[in-house]
């Protein structure tokens, strides 16, 4: 006698699987598939099919044997010519699809077989060149079960529906056909797939478009903004073939196949089964307490690397030296500057596979020399600092790495992030909460750290791991911040005028007038916040314009040769910062800052709507041609600074 064991842990299956598979033959497809777990000896697995010519792979001999003694009375009672029976299943989609195409089918969206290769050293890329096809064998899944009850009384019925479904014109039972759909329907709801909308990724299952669905007027529209792919592709054969039995497609726009009550009812029913099927229970990972890689770091309980937070973000207005700032305080924090940080810029098309990572096509040179794709992970600026902090941080010596979000608000951070987010919640300078890590990334991690995937099962942030970031709320397209994601940052805010002492003094001319740029810059911040009620994240700080580039670069004259090679500056800057000005300081007034109030700023411009008059009016008239509490406020600093 022995007790019962732990809970078996099964891994979930990657959605990413077959990316660009396709099926167009669905029906047939299933067809064969049911005849074939009827021949199966131990209703298991099969091995169905042989390798005929060294390319293609046909049914073996003696599986064919089998299916067609399951049918050949349906063929001898309608008097159906079965001589090309062969040849039909020979060009069913299980023989010519490539097996990641019979995965995302069989295993994705119905759950009925798992394919392999009966070579189990051939990865599930091996039949995407050259048009080769390789022997497989199909495990069934406890779903044939449920068919075996529906159809119990005689699978003869069953059978005229599938000969039906692989092209012969045999006479058949509908109702036998509506049984079989139902089912396939129902082994179906569980079925995730995913579309693009804007840029963003929308993950779905049926529930979702019922939900839409359910008030009798609502189309939905399962179009992707780019090629649909897996799961995706495969839905638009399943409901292009009328296999659910509640919906009706017409070009990716879904409508209700069936009454809106019986929908409505199906709905709730499907809603309480996933409630009640949704079962929380310690994994075998989390029940056996398998040690993660920084159980045996030396990781320090309170960080000593820096006095500034681990988890970072700089704000302010533009200008105001935010990136200068991390650039600086990054020098004293890292051991290498050059080595030990990674920078990345958000931008509103920025997703998580960039940041994080991603399997994705890479060209590799094969055994005979030759260049192919394969498909590998390839990590992102996250993976690959967090890969370089967990090294180091199992050393002896740990050392601090960085990553540098530029502009993190450009983006949709709660998607860029995705459960990264939830690392962020950090104890002693580690992630208190750590995440289960998906598959494909355990396996890269595990390669690149040299440890098991079991010591990398979860994902945890190390101490010596810290994210900065910069943001700007000023910015035109920018997205909010929930407040889930702000709570888990340390923000700080970077004054208006801190550092303006750096561009005191500096002058340049235009229209034949001299104008104080910082002056000038306080002037117009000023007005725009005391007149105009702007706010002052869209105010303009000292470093606004980077000044290093236009000043006035002189050699010295001293006396010691020694110091004749030395370079200073004037306090004037040049020509081209005139162009600068317009290109930035104009151009944000005009678009930004004063663009609800452009006829009031602009006052001593006569078509304040256009920007290439402000500029040719900029170079004749100077600060003439903005509104005259500019000029005012202008006097007063420059008199401020006088005394």
């Amino acid at each position: 006698m022995v007790k019962v064991d732990n809970l078996k842990h099964y891994e979930p299956i990657d959605l990413k699987l077959g990316i660009k598979s396709s099926m167009p033959k669905v029906k047939s497809a299933v067809a064969l598939l049911l005849l074939l777990w009827q021949t199966s000896d131990n209703k298991y697995e099969i091995e169905y099919s042989s390798n005929a010519d060294g390319k293609g792979i046909t049914l073996k001999p003696t599986v064919y044997s089998k299916v067609f003694n399951q049918v050949k009375d349906i063929f001898s009672d309608e008097g159906t010519d079965s001589s090309n029976f062969s040849n039909t299943l020979d060009s069913n989609p299980l023989l010519t699809s490539q097996i990641e195409a019979l995965i995302v089918t069989f295993e994705l969206c119905y759950e009925l077989a798992r394919f392999t290769f009966v070579d189990s050293e051939k990865s599930f890329s091996a039949e995407r060149t050259g048009g080769s096809r390789f022997e497989k064998k199909i495990s069934f899944t406890s779903n044939f079960d449920y068919l075996t009850l529906i159809f119990a009384d005689d699978l003869s019925i069953l059978n005229r529906v599938l000969l039906k479904w692989l092209g012969y014109d045999v006479s058949y039972s509908s109702v036998a056909e509506e049984k079989l759909i139902n089912f396939l329907t129902l082994i179906s709801e569980k079925s995730i797939y995913k579309l693009v909308n804007k840029g963003d990724d929308v993950h779905f299952n049926n529930m979702a478009i019922y939900d839409l669905l359910i008030d009798g007027e609502t189309e939905v529209d399962i179009t992707s903004d780019v090629e649909a792919k897996g799961s995706l592709r495969i839905l638009g054969s399943i409901l292009n073939e009328g296999l659910n039995r509640h919906l009706q497609n017409k070009k990716g726009i879904l409508t209700s196949a069936s009454d809106v009550s019986l929908l409505t009812s199906y709905r709730n029913r499907l809603d309480k089964y996933f409630e009640v099927a949704t079962k929380k229970a310690p994994t075998k990972v989390e029940i056996e307490k398998t040690t993660h890689i920084l159980d045996s770091l030396k990781y320090e309980t309170e960080p000593v690397y820096s006095d500034k937070p681990l988890n970072r973000i700089l704000f302010g207005a533009p200008g105001t030296g935010k990136s200068h700032t991390l650039d600086k305080e990054m020098s004293k924090l890292l051991i290498d500057v050059k080595e030990d940080y990674e920078r990345v810029t958000f931008h509103p098309d920025y997703a998580f596979s960039q940041f994080v990572g991603a399997y994705k096509p890479v060209p590799v040179i094969n055994e005979e020399g030759k260049e192919e794709i394969s498909y590998q992970y390839v990590p992102g600026p996250f993976i690959r600092i967090y890969v370089e902090a967990l090294k180091s941080a199992q050393t002896d010596n740990p050392k601090p790495y960085l990553l540098l979000i530029e502009e993190i608000n450009r983006a949709k951070v709660s998607a860029v992030f995705g459960d990264i987010f939830q690392l962020l919640d950090r104890k002693d300078g580690v992630s208190e909460y750590p995440i289960r890590t998906s598959e494909d990334l355990k396996q890269y991690l595990a390669k690149e750290l040299n440890v098991s995937e079991d010591q990398v099962a979860t994902l945890i942030l190390p101490d010596n791991l810290y994210i900065w970031a910069t943001m700007n709320s000023a910015d035109q397209g920018v997205f909010p911040m929930d407040t889930a994601f702000k709570r888990r940052w340390d923000f700080e805010y970077l004054e208006l005028d801190g550092g303006e002492a750096k561009i005191e003094g500096y002058k340049f001319n235009v229209a034949g007038q001299t104008y104080e740029w910082n002056a000038l810059r306080k002037a117009f911040n000023e007005v725009l916040s005391e007149d105009y009620n702007v706010n002052e994240d869209k105010l303009m700080g000292p470093f606004f314009i980077k000044l290093d580039s236009y000043k006035i670069e002189i050699k010295s004259e001293a006396s010691n040769p020694a110091e004749s090679d030395k370079k200073s500056y004037e306090p004037i800057l040049n020509d081209k910062f005139l162009d600068v000005f317009k290109n930035k300081v104009l151009m944000y007034l005009f678009d930004d800052a004063a663009k609800q109030k452009r006829k009031d700023f602009f006052q001593g411009v006569e078509n304040s709507n256009r920007y290439s008059v402000i500029c040719k009016e900029f170079d004749v008239k100077g600060l003439q041609i903005f509104a005259h509490s500019v000029s005012k406020k202008y006097d007063e600093f420059t008199s401020s600074d006088k005394d």
